[in-house]
């Protein structure tokens, strides 16, 4: 099931963001689902084996810790630690 959620925007992600044309309220109208698909088929169309959105979230909140951003930050946008 899916469901919407609030993240917070670092740095000037929120003004790319509302320069976006919309057609629906939410910034990506797409479902979790079909996010991973097309996810799986881009890695296989690269030949990449065995990689997981949650792989690239650990490595995104690693290097956001490498870069000195403050852990409760990354917390709030979903990043693990």
């Amino acid at each position: 099931m899916a469901r919407d959620e609030w993240v917070p925007m670092l740095g000037e992600a929120w003004a790319i963001v509302q320069r976006q044309a919309r057609t629906d309220e939410r910034v990506f109208p797409v479902s979790p689902e079909k996010i991973t698909d097309l996810f799986t088929a881009a890695c296989k169309a690269c030949g990449i084996p065995d990689l997981r959105l949650d792989d690239l979230r650990h490595l995104a909140s690693s290097r956001l810790q490498e870069l000195g951003f403050d852990p409760t930050r990354s917390e709030a946008a979903g990043l693990p630690w």
